[in-house]
């Protein structure tokens, strides 16, 4: 009966998790804003499209990279869960002329679904603090989306 148990263990605690690193498709699940749709953001209005993305998994299982050189994106990871660490965004207006610094943070956790797939919740804070921010038309908002990435090669 002993024989049995420790496998089983094993299987329980999630120690045979090994995620893969490798060419992801990342695709878009369901997303929300109440961010006001400028038409200066090259934005479509459409819904995301799949990408891809080289995801890599550090070898003592802490750290994976997604991306690659200058726009890469750093998470740590617990286990299957990550979070990812995004430089906060910010605009002074006031070199400009106007009173308005506008500030993105972009957040990225998700979850290792097996060895060679994840799911991911992302989330952008636009906030602006200053006199002029509805002058310019910037109003505080969030957007969300879901994702799900899988390995292709």
């Amino acid at each position: 009966m002993s024989r049995f148990l420790l496998p089983a263990i094993l299987v329980l605690s999630g120690c045979g998790f090994a995620p893969v690193s490798g060419t992801y498709r990342m695709i878009p699940g369901t997303s929300q804003s109440d961010c006001p749709d400028t038409g200066d953001t090259g934005d479509t209005g459409g819904e995301p499209e799949e990408s891809t993305e080289v995801v890599t998994v550090s070898e003592d299982l802490t750290t994976m990279t997604i991306g690659q050189g200058e726009d890469a994106i750093t998470c740590a990871l617990d286990g299957k869960d990550f979070v990812c660490d995004y430089p906060d965004f910010s605009f002074d207006f006031n070199a400009y002329g106007s009173d308005a610094v506008e500030t993105m943070v972009l957040e990225m956790e998700g979850t290792w679904t097996s060895d060679t797939s994840f799911d991911m919740d992302i989330s952008m804070v636009l906030t602006c603090t200053g006199a002029d921010c509805a002058t310019l038309g910037i109003t505080d908002c969030t957007s969300t989306m879901t994702g799900t990435a899988e390995l292709v090669e």
